[in-house]
């Protein structure tokens, strides 16, 4: 897998979780009706740590597929490759 594959994947795994982080952040402070009670250091709080919660569910994700897919691609190069004969042919023309 080439670096740029591995630093894209990241970076959208950051981005869902950025995305997640402020939608659950959102529900979170209206659900317990923080901005009408004026609870300001708690809606800092509680949008500070659910971003935070995101962003780190975003990154693990991201580093699960990318240890599934060197696993998946170490399993089809190494094993799978003596097990199977591949060969290509071209048409005569």
């Amino acid at each position: 897998m080439r670096p740029k594959t591995i630093i894209n994947l990241f970076c959208w795994g950051v981005i869902f979780g950025f995305i997640y982080g402020v939608v659950a952040a959102i529900i979170h402070i209206q659900s317990n009706l923080y901005v009408s009670q004026k609870m300001y250091r708690l809606i800092f709080y509680s949008f500070v740590t659910d971003l935070n919660r995101g962003i780190r569910i975003g990154v693990v994700i991201a580093a699960t597929l990318i240890i599934l897919r060197l696993g998946g691609s170490f399993f089809s190069k190494a094993i799978l490759a003596s097990l199977f004969e591949f060969k290509v042919t071209s048409p005569s023309v």
